[in-house]
């Protein structure tokens, strides 16, 4: 077996998530119908609340102007760095934290890229092909694997 078990670059272009906007939708939805339940709450602070559940919503459901957001692309290579190419045709060079997360339908990275900047990428399973987020996720923990001493071993 190879040392360099992912020769290949992995490349991620993820789109927009359409799981996380229904989401979204859905918590306004449920927020907005709690305030509108019967409660010792005067009308003007309840139209208050209403009004700022609205903007919230628009904020939310828009296109997030974050910096995960201006993340365009991202290209892991084989030799385990990470590539960020960003909207305004900037890249950036970066590092996997210990601290990203994997699960099924969500990969959050944490990387860390030049003067201590650190990004944070969410990526749900709609938002990259299916066998593009399963090599992530195997990759992700394959590389955990390696990097964290075995626990089993006395």
């Amino acid at each position: 077996m190879s040392r360099n078990r992912f020769v290949s670059p992995l490349v991620l272009e993820p789109a927009a998530s359409r799981y996380l906007r229904i989401y979204l939708l859905a918590v306004h939805a449920l927020a907005l119908y709690a305030l509108l339940l019967p409660m010792l709450i005067s009308p003007g602070l309840r139209m208050g609340l209403i009004g700022m559940l609205a903007v919230s919503a628009y904020v939310s459901l828009r296109r997030p102007r974050s910096a995960a957001r201006e993340i365009q692309r991202l290209r892991w290579t084989s030799a385990g760095h990470w590539v960020l190419h960003c909207r305004d045709s900037r890249q950036h060079s970066a590092t996997l934290l210990p601290q990203s997360y994997v699960s099924r339908y969500l990969v959050i990275l944490w990387l860390r890229g030049s003067q201590d900047h650190k990004y944070c990428v969410p990526l749900l399973a709609d938002q990259l092909p299916a066998d593009t987020f399963r090599r992530l996720r195997v990759r992700l923990v394959q590389t955990r694997l390696a990097v964290s001493p075995d626990s089993r071993a006395e």
